[in-house]
């Protein structure tokens, strides 16, 4: 999960993204930046059937925050996750969260929603989807190589 997370926003919202098996019905493997099988779409597709509503929570992530849909972020809770980051790290993640505290609505670009990993049948590809704020998403593909999960490409990109 580090590698699908390591670029993305701190702040994630409790509830799992959904993906639907809608937003990769129509893939075509062919028309794709990357090299990849139609048989793990199919795969991802058949294992998408199983998804069920869930929710991420502070100990699944060791550098993000997680909340609830509307929640603010305190400052206790800002302080406790800060505590391992140097001084430009700190400020910058101050300001975010004030921003995203005076208009939790309107955040273009957190907070996060991610979905659980969706595995092909032989568990060495992983779907994960976000969304980024009302800011679009993105449905990325990972491949477990070398004791080690890697990112493939995004089988889909959206805006809003």
């Amino acid at each position: 999960m580090q590698i699908a997370i390591k670029d993305k926003p701190v702040i994630v919202i409790d509830d799992a993204f959904l993906i639907s098996e809608d937003m990769i019905h129509y893939i075509n493997t062919s028309e794709l930046e990357f090299k990849l099988d139609q048989a793990i779409i199919s795969d991802f597709k058949s294992e998408l059937r199983k998804q069920h509503i869930s929710v991420w929570n502070q100990s699944d992530f060791i550098d993000r925050i997680v909340v609830k849909e509307n929640e603010k972020i305190d400052k206790n809770r800002l302080n406790n996750f800060s505590k391992n980051l140097n001084s430009t790290q700190k400020l910058n993640l101050e300001i975010a969260v004030k921003n995203y505290n005076m208009d939790v609505q309107e955040w273009r670009k957190f907070p996060l929603k991610i979905s659980k990993p969706i595995y092909s049948s032989s568990k060495d590809f992983a779907m994960i989807g976000f969304i980024f704020g009302n800011d679009g998403g993105q449905i990325s593909v990972y491949n477990f190589q070398n004791e080690k999960w890697n990112f493939v490409g995004n089988l889909t990109k959206w805006a809003y």
